[in-house]
């Protein structure tokens, strides 16, 4: 995961650079093909992708809830959309001040964390040496694994979403894709390597909150309780950001003509009010599926699909605008594109056959919004109103189907 992570990472970073806007990755695409039906259904896909990962940070946070007090998991994670909803009406320099004082706790509880799990594990040569055997027989089995956890990677893609609001994007935007993806890298292959060190298989495989069973196995309250508060603040700041950058990104598809004008409507600070309240939307929808690793394998399909169809447009783009100036240029080209859209194509083979089914369902409904928007003006809003209530009453009479 941390590897096609950095591929991508590398393709976001020059995408970013080159067009410093807002949804940068949106314009680019446009820019790359045109203004024919792929470009927007890439799009369509890449907001899916965000939604989904929302909705799980949402059901994520309330989990987690759920070890300080006993509270109804939906609820939760549906009034705190609603919360967050709210917070992004207010503007981006709120966000960001939230942001940045939640990731400084965040890594502060996650160290200790650490620090206290690893002073109580004991370590052993032969046991560590046993965690290894067996690992390239069983090589594909990590894709399976990458499709399902690769949501718990996206993060870092709001850096390039909000390329228009950064100081001096042309260094910045890089600098902070790698030093995030380095980061979430690295701890996360310390926490697996603990938790599968220290964990029996049988008891991980059966956790939701395997993290909290590692704290408790070890014997450490103190623990649990870092562990908890971590993944609360995490969770928390991810459903945030997530709902701002998929807003940006129905923005921008409004400003290119193809969503209704009324999603390019902006308050006083600058927030597309009916694009952040759209998205709030459809994340509360995919939570009542109430199905975790159905979101995952739908949001990670749909993101990493765009995200190799965006690695291909780097490639037309050096092709079609070769003077474009560009302040990143991604290394050893054409071979990093490539490698991305390989292994994102592979991972997409693992997410299953219910999630593909429902990815290519969100891609018709995205093109029957781009024929729509090919109408007057006047005529589209009524029909993109009709056809998508429509759509949310069949999605909802088929969930309820597969829930009885």
């Amino acid at each position: 995961g941390g590897v096609l992570a950095f591929l991508i990472s590398v393709i976001y970073a020059e995408v970013a650079s080159s067009v410093p806007e807002a949804g940068a990755s949106v314009a680019y695409s446009f820019s790359a093909y045109g203004r024919g039906p792929v470009p927007f259904i890439l799009t369509w896909l890449s907001i899916l992708g965000n939604i989904a990962y929302g909705s799980i940070n949402a059901i994520g946070f309330a989990l987690y809830l759920s070890v300080f007090v006993a509270v109804p998991l939906l609820p939760v994670a549906i009034g705190l959309v609603l919360l967050f909803m709210l917070v992004n009406l207010k503007g981006v320099k709120e966000i960001g001040s939230i942001g940045k004082w939640s990731a400084l706790v965040l890594l502060t509880l996650l160290g200790i964390f650490l620090v206290i799990i690893t002073s109580k594990t004991s370590f052993t040569f032969h046991q560590t040496a046993a965690l290894f055997q067996g690992f390239f027989p069983g090589f594909f089995s990590i894709f399976g694994g990458t499709a399902l956890i690769f949501s718990a990677f996206i993060g870092f893609e709001g850096v390039s979403s909000l390329a228009q609001e950064i100081k001096d994007p042309n260094k910045n935007i890089p600098r902070a894709l790698f030093t995030v993806i380095g980061i979430t890298t690295l701890l996360y292959v310390i926490i697996g390597f603990l938790v599968v060190y220290a964990l029996p298989l049988s008891l991980l495989s059966s956790s939701e909150a395997p993290l909290s069973l590692l704290a408790i196995n070890q014997g450490s309250s103190i623990a649990n309780l870092l562990i908890s508060l971590t993944a609360l603040l995490a969770s928390g700041g991810a459903l945030l950001m997530d709902i701002l950058i998929s807003s940006r990104k129905v923005y921008a598809a409004a400003e290119q003509g193809f969503l209704p004008k009324i999603f390019q409507k902006v308050s006083l600070s600058g927030t597309p009010i009916f694009s952040v309240i759209a998205v709030a939307t459809a994340i509360i929808l995919l939570i009542l599926t109430d199905s975790v690793s159905f979101i995952a394998y739908l949001g990670n399909s749909s993101y990493l699909l765009f995200a190799a169809m965006l690695a291909l447009a780097l490639m037309i783009m050096r092709k079609k605008r070769p003077y474009l100036e560009r302040p990143f240029r991604t290394p050893f080209f054409p071979a990093i594109p490539l490698a991305t859209i390989a292994c994102a194509f592979l991972v997409i083979f693992f997410t299953g056959l219910s999630a593909l089914f429902w990815l290519l369902v969100w891609s018709l409904l995205g093109f029957v919004i781009y024929l729509t928007s090919l109408l007057e003006r006047k005529r589209l809003i009524w029909v993109f109103y009709g056809f998508f209530s429509a759509f949310v009453v069949i999605c909802f009479l088929i969930f309820s189907a597969l829930g009885s």
